[in-house]
């Protein structure tokens, strides 16, 4: 029996194995800065459990898609459940390495940068065909060597409207009969805006 599809799901109903996945609030915050309309083409590079992919497809709805590309075959796996049990049509599944795993992809509306292997400098070349222009980008990072890198090729490639903001969650545990917060890993989000064509 296939789950009805809604926005906002909670992390406990995604099937998560020991892949990395976005949490509830930073998948929120994404794609909220694709500033989505409905029926865009998007990509998910480094997809993970695929918890992010799933949402931004239910997001775009039956007039848009999403291709989720990841190189863990368990993450793969994980994606393909997701997708199954979330009734995600429009979620295409690529296993495979950025850069190489797009190249024969479609022109995207926006893309979001979860992982990638040592390899953002060669994505922001593809993405310089594979981006439409004014298609926006979002890059989440959880070190600062990373966080410094993305701006610089940012920069390089000249987006613009470039933000970056600093998420640190905290959740409520109980304790006993009491409540502890516990912190979560701070992630950094960076959204940007890619350059329109020339007139």
């Amino acid at each position: 029996m296939k789950t009805k599809q809604y926005r906002g799901i909670p992390d406990e109903a995604f099937f998560r194995g020991k892949v990395p996945m976005t949490k509830e609030e930073v998948r929120g915050i994404s794609i909220n800065k694709l500033r989505l309309r409905g029926g865009e083409t998007l990509l998910d590079i480094g997809a993970g459990s695929g918890s992010l992919s799933v949402e931004m497809a239910i997001a775009v709805g039956k007039q848009g898609g999403v291709h989720a590309v990841e190189i863990n075959p368990e993450g793969v796996q994980l994606i393909h459940k997701n997708r199954d049990k979330f009734a995600v049509d429009n979620l295409q599944v690529r296993q495979g390495k950025a850069p190489e795993a797009l190249k024969d992809l479609p022109l995207m509306d926006g893309v979001v940068i979860g992982g990638t292997k040592g390899a953002m400098k060669e994505i922001f070349q593809v993405l310089r065909e594979k981006l439409r222009p004014e298609g926006r980008l979002v890059i989440n990072v959880l070190t600062l060597e990373n966080l410094s890198l993305a701006q610089e090729m940012l920069k390089i490639h000249e987006y613009k409207d470039i933000e970056i903001i600093q998420v640190a969650i905290n959740k409520g545990h109980d304790v006993g009969n009491l409540t502890m917060m516990k912190a979560e890993n701070s992630i950094y989000i960076l959204s940007a805006t890619k350059k329109g064509e020339s007139r």
